[in-house]
């Protein structure tokens, strides 16, 4: 096992901490800088992005919460938490490319 792997295995919580804050980052900033009176067509449909940013750092938050959560909460709470977990994940991802998907229907116009 190289000594890379055993590091970024040993500090997973930080990885995902600092991943999740990546894409809250990034859907804040989008958002606090949205304008609607922009010309230029990228800008329309940057609302998209920044919910995919911020749904998406909850749902990668949520690798570090739900475990913390199950001891005090029971198994089935935990479960349920899991599968809200997922469906931010499926959510964004689908918004992920309907962001994309706008992007190309508007180069094409």
């Amino acid at each position: 096992m190289s000594l890379l792997y055993r590091f970024f295995q040993a500090n997973m919580f930080v990885v995902f901490f600092l991943y999740g804050l990546v894409f809250f980052v990034m859907g804040s900033g989008i958002l606090w800088r949205l304008r609607s009176y922009s010309s230029f067509r990228l800008a329309r449909h940057l609302w998209i992005l920044a919910v995919f940013g911020l749904l998406h750092a909850f749902a990668d938050w949520g690798y570090l919460f739900v475990p913390f959560h199950a001891e005090v909460l029971g198994t089935g709470t935990a479960r349920y938490l899991q599968v809200v977990q997922l469906l931010l994940t499926a959510v964004s991802f689908a918004l992920l490319l309907f962001f994309g998907l706008r992007l190309i229907t508007d180069t094409f116009q």
